[in-house]
């Protein structure tokens, strides 16, 4: 008997996330289906029959009635819709910091955000395409900022200010308009990537290695920038993640370890915790992160890591940490990322191919096999 609900207008759900495997990400893929229904269309679409609104309550909200085995359809769909609330606004508080992201990322690329504001909540439909399309051109920025960074975070931007009820068409118009752009970018990355991964950088990991577990060894001694280095070799995670605020590491076991704060993924929403591959001693890595904590270096907001850290850790690093990245071919702080990928993969599960294996390790968001193609750029020597 499946544990899926498929509604006429072919859209599916699953029912109970307890009886699924993975219970942790069911539930979450539940809650993301549910924050994004209209709730009227609860109690008005034909295709939200008795059973099927009893369907989507389970395991999300109380379903007994008083004196009866179950409530309702009113009473479920009012449940639902104050679990739909609470969720909502705890999502808000997060994404908060998300928008003060993305405005520190437009100004940053020479965008008033204030101008983008007005032309939001003044301009409507086609006319508000062409002046959003116009300022994005007359930047002069590269195609790829424009596909990658600024139009995703311009479209973020009018989920929050346009009022209109045309917001679907409209983000959608604005994708098509960069479309051509967007594939020319799409078709140099693809090359470019395929030329990188025919010519792989090497790292020695018996260089490599021993320098870490000093670090590891001596966490209540060495300088901030080594315990960002090593743990950043542990766990493969960016340079926002290992200094983020929002950012948690936990022990599992030796080799792995529990992480949360999650940054630059497709899914949407808050992304749950992961357990991850920890290339050195888990307890010896979870306590450099506390460390770097209590020396107030992994507090930053997302918007303030780059400006905190960035210079620091890239021309600022100490003798022994240059020498080491130039004996292992480490030069950007993502180069210690892709390292941990090349090192994960030589023990991947056969089951797994290369890309879903990355993708997974690397917290891409489900079924974003693309994206981990990028990082399969390294090779390493043990």
């Amino acid at each position: 008997m499946t544990n899926s609900y498929f509604l006429s207008n072919g859209q599916n759900f699953i029912v109970n996330p307890s009886l699924e495997v993975d219970v942790t990400a069911a539930r979450y893929s539940k809650k993301v289906f549910l924050l994004g229904l209209n709730v009227v269309d609860l109690s008005t679409d034909k295709a939200w029959a008795a059973k099927a609104i009893q369907a989507l309550a389970t395991g999300m909200v109380h379903i007994g009635g008083e004196g009866k085995n179950r409530a309702t359809k009113a009473v479920l769909i009012e449940r639902l819709s104050a679990y739909i609330a609470e969720e909502r606004l705890t999502a808000s508080i997060t994404d908060t910091n998300d928008r003060k992201y993305v405005e520190t990322v437009l100004d940053d690329c020479s965008f008033s955000v204030a101008k983008l504001e007005l032309f939001m909540t003044t301009l409507t439909g086609q006319d508000l395409i062409d002046a959003l399309a116009s300022l994005i051109l007359s930047r002069g920025l590269a195609p790829s900022t424009i596909t990658k960074t600024v139009i995703p975070d311009i479209v973020k931007l009018l989920k929050v200010h346009y009022k209109g009820s045309d917001i679907l068409e409209l983000t959608k118009g604005l994708y098509t308009r960069f479309k051509a752009l967007n594939q020319a970018v799409n078709n140099a990355t693809t090359i470019k990537t395929g030329i990188i991964c025919r010519n792989r950088t090497n790292t020695d990991w018996k260089v490599l290695a021993p320098f870490v577990e000093n670090i590891l060894d001596n966490v209540e001694t060495v300088s901030w920038k080594h315990l960002s280095f090593a743990i950043a070799i542990a766990t493969g995670r960016r340079q926002g993640e290992v200094h983020g605020i929002g950012t948690s590491f936990s022990v599992v076991d030796s080799g792995h370890v529990l992480f949360s704060g999650q940054l630059k993924t497709k899914t949407k929403g808050v992304n749950p915790p992961a357990v991850i591959p920890c290339l050195f001693d888990a307890y010896k890595v979870v306590s450099a992160w506390e460390r770097l904590r209590t020396m107030n270096r992994a507090s930053y907001t997302p918007e303030a890591v780059n400006s905190a850290v960035g210079k620091a850790l890239s021309t600022e690093m100490p003798k022994d940490i240059r020498d080491i990245k130039a004996a292992c071919n480490l030069v950007a702080y993502k180069d210690n990322r892709d390292c941990y990928g090349a090192y994960c993969l030589l023990s991947k599960p056969q089951h797994y191919s290369t890309a879903a294996y990355l993708s997974t390790i690397m917290g891409h968001g489900e079924n974003d096999d693309n994206t981990a193609k990028t990082y399969d750029k390294r090779s390493v020597t043990i």
